[in-house]
């Protein structure tokens, strides 16, 4: 089963910073109420808890911001959290425009890089 975190662009109610996680879930068996988590980099920790990851991350550089890859994720439940500096409310990657901020990472380029390399 694949689950998105957030299958969005998450933004912080101050507006400093954005953040995607992306997580390839073993499937959520059991109470939802342990499975709740505020804010992505709890949420991104609730689900490498659940996937049985390490609690350790490293972190991969990409531009305008890292993205922290949780380490040793079993193959079906990796679990990444990509973080924007400084970007505003706007879509990372896309075009020039109210809404798009080309001079950071694509969120979609990562979202469907993850997908390509954990979902199939």
């Amino acid at each position: 089963m694949l689950t998105i975190v957030e299958g969005k662009v998450v933004y912080d109610l101050d507006g400093s910073s954005t953040a995607s996680t992306r997580a390839h879930s073993r499937g959520c068996s059991g109470s939802r109420g342990d499975a709740r988590a505020h804010g992505h980099e709890a949420s991104a920790a609730m689900w490498a808890r659940h996937n049985g990851c390490g609690t350790t991350t490293h972190r991969l550089s990409i531009q305008g911001g890292h993205c922290d890859v949780y380490d040793n994720c079993p193959v079906d439940g990796q679990v990444e959290l990509c973080s924007f500096d400084a970007m505003g409310h706007c879509w990372p990657g896309g075009v020039q425009g109210t809404f798009g901020c080309p001079t950071y990472a694509s969120a979609t380029r990562l979202e469907w890089d993850f997908f390509k390399q954990y979902a199939w």
